[in-house]
């Protein structure tokens, strides 16, 4: 059990770090910040996979976790679309763009309440918690630094990958 805590806190820390050290926000760092992002969810799915292929989740728990990934897809890449066609982040889209934010986040953070349920390996359990809170921080993260901007952030052509 020790463990599992020691492992949650080092996530919780690293998601933080993440968190606070992209709070400058331009089009850089919101295009790095949705690319740790897709790689998290990405590594999560992954694991969600090989817990699959081992039996460690029955086919009904794995199907019920793709339909979220699925949704979570959709919505990143929503997302990223709306950053992408806006073409910067300012005063009359803000909002929109924070809700958009939000929602994937929330989605993020379902995965995290469902995701572990069933996985028996504590390993595959850390590494799926590892990479769900790293995609939720560096969501949070993005969140942070839009809301708290107070003038235009030049999102013109950012490169976002898509994960469909």
């Amino acid at each position: 059990m020790r463990t599992s805590i020691r492992t949650k806190l080092l996530v919780i820390l690293l998601a933080l770090f993440v968190a606070f050290s992209n709070v400058a926000c331009g089009k850089d760092s919101i295009e790095k910040s949705i690319a740790i992002t897709v790689r998290s969810i990405k590594a999560a799915r992954q694991v969600t996979t090989e817990q699959a292929e081992f039996g460690h989740i029955t086919d009904a728990e794995y199907a019920s976790r793709l339909k979220l990934f699925r949704s979570l897809y959709i919505s990143v890449d929503a997302l990223g679309d709306k950053i992408t066609r806006f073409g910067e982040i300012n005063a009359t889209n803000k909002s929109e763009i924070l809700a958009a934010i939000r929602d994937v986040n929330g989605q993020v953070l379902a995965l995290v309440g469902t995701g572990n349920l069933g996985i028996k390996n504590p390993d595959s359990k850390a590494r799926f918690s590892k990479w769900a809170l790293l995609a939720s921080g560096t969501l949070s993260s993005i969140e942070l630094a839009v809301a708290a901007s107070k003038k235009t952030i030049k999102t013109g052509d950012v490169q976002i990958e898509k994960l469909q």
